[in-house]
């Protein structure tokens, strides 16, 4: 939380040309200055999270935030309520704040190989955050024994076991995967008026094109999520 707090307040001051001298609990910066003049001060500052407490530091101090791997809809409510109260905090109205979704995503006709590539990403993911997992239990997902201890290894060499080890409902809490109209079935449901943008991490199937995955994502997910939300 100080790492983010420090490094934005130094990072607006270097773009807006001032001679820095900061001493935080995490950065310091001693008679900073950038060689080059921005092409603009303003540059929007943007945190990614699926944290409580990063989510109310976005309200008070950042321009939007990437809600990271959300596809629950309670938990949108939740993430807004806490941006919300930090801009409270601070007096802002929060006008100017954009709320948007960060979401990795493998789409392709092969259902189970999609599913597949998710499922060991997201295994992957998990061991990579242990034991760094209370956003989890706010997404509803209690993870098995038997994967918890796979994890504990904090060993990538392991990952095809963990994701052996997953839960399938875990998986569609927290990442797109399937064809076109899956995926936009489950990024529906995730869909309201709050949320500005959508950004996702693509991955392949097996022998499949990653810039098939963006396309797909631009020219048949996202037309079906209109068309199912009215937007």
């Amino acid at each position: 939380m100080a790492a983010l707090r420090e490094t934005v307040e130094i990072v607006r001051a270097l773009w807006r040309c001032e001679s820095v001298d900061y001493q935080g609990k995490v950065a310091s910066v001693s008679k900073g200055k950038l060689t080059f003049a921005p092409s603009r001060s303003d540059i929007p500052i943007y945190f990614a999270t699926h944290g409580e407490q990063v989510s109310r530091l976005a309200g008070k101090l950042a321009d939007g935030v990437l809600v990271a791997n959300t596809l629950e809809p309670r938990m949108l409510s939740f993430y807004l309520d806490r941006i919300r109260e930090g801009m409270v905090a601070v007096d802002r109205d929060g006008a100017d704040f954009e709320f948007g979704l960060w979401v990795e995503a493998c789409i392709s006709d092969d259902h189970e190989a999609a599913f597949g590539v998710m499922r060991r990403r997201m295994a992957s993911r998990l061991i990579g955050q242990y034991p760094n997992w209370a956003y989890l239990t706010e997404l509803g997902i209690d993870l098995p024994p038997e994967f918890v201890e796979i994890a504990a290894e904090k060993d990538q060499k392991l990952v095809d076991e963990a994701a052996r080890a997953m839960p399938s409902h875990a998986v569609g809490l927290t990442v797109l995967a399937g064809n076109a109209e899956q995926v936009a079935n489950q990024l529906s449901r995730v869909m309201r008026p709050e949320v500005g943008s959508i950004t996702i991490r693509p991955h392949a199937a097996p022998g499949e094109p990653l810039d098939r995955i963006i396309q797909a994502f631009a020219e048949d997910v996202m037309p079906r999520v209109n068309q199912l939300t009215g937007g």
